[in-house]
């Protein structure tokens, strides 16, 4: 289970933070195909008979 920080912990954090650095370096890792957290999508059969029905 994750813990909140409380605000004093927050305050420490957010002022030692490189956003522009941690933004650069999700990109990369997404380029490269290491992002942390991926997501499947899969067409259910509403949205495949619904785009059968539009292809008729």
């Amino acid at each position: 289970m994750t813990t909140l920080m409380t605000d004093d912990e927050l305050e420490k954090f957010e002022a030692n933070r490189d956003i522009g650095a941690e933004i650069l370096q999700g990109i990369k890792d997404m380029l490269n195909n290491n992002a942390a957290k991926r997501t499947t999508v899969t067409e259910t059969d509403i949205s495949l008979a619904s785009k059968n029905r539009t292809n008729e």
